[in-house]
């Protein structure tokens, strides 16, 4: 286990991770940052981008981790949604080549929970801590998922078990080549 927090979480951390091949070592990476979508950007679609503490991780950089992971987090917000337009071309198809999810694809991770709206810090906490429990323990991360929903619901204060709370996550995986 490699935990960034605060002050420790910088470009440059995560680059000599990259450039001692630590990254390559873990199964499961959480990048729990703020995120910046292709709709905030929309002019200019590789800018999103996860922010750490002293800059951003845009999609080229991302793209150059070199992550090789079965899993990734994003508990950021907006971090799985995808372009639907850009200037002066209408409507594109989506995220498939732009956009955080794309770049990790190329990293090397083969599974991404990301989230479609805003995370919501007390549902998005016990949320992941239980997707990552059930992960742990071997279930596959659809049902993983589902478990922590689930439990999230059970527990949740009637205010917070309202859709916005628990359904922006969703999983996103690619196959093997080879």
């Amino acid at each position: 286990v490699e935990t960034l927090l605060g002050k420790e979480a910088t470009r440059e951390r995560m680059e000599a991770l990259r450039n001692q091949g630590a990254l390559q070592q873990f199964k499961c990476v959480h990048l729990g940052t703020h995120g910046l979508s292709v709709f905030e950007t929309p002019e200019q679609p590789l800018e999103s981008r996860l922010l750490v503490q002293n800059g951003a991780l845009d999609a080229m950089d991302i793209a150059n981790l070199r992550l090789n992971a079965e899993m990734v987090v994003l508990s950021a917000c907006h971090s799985g949604q995808r372009a639907i337009e850009l200037r002066d071309l209408g409507e594109v198809p989506g995220d498939d080549i732009f956009g955080l999810q794309s770049a990790l694809f190329k990293s090397g991770v083969r599974s991404i929970v990301g989230t479609l709206w805003l995370v919501e810090t007390n549902s998005a906490s016990p949320i992941t801590r239980a997707f990552h429990r059930h992960y742990a323990q071997g279930k596959q991360p659809e049902v993983a998922m589902q478990l922590s929903v689930k439990e999230y619901l059970a527990n949740a204060p009637a205010r917070c078990n309202g859709v916005y709370y628990w359904a922006p996550y969703f999983i996103s995986s690619i196959g093997s080549l080879g």
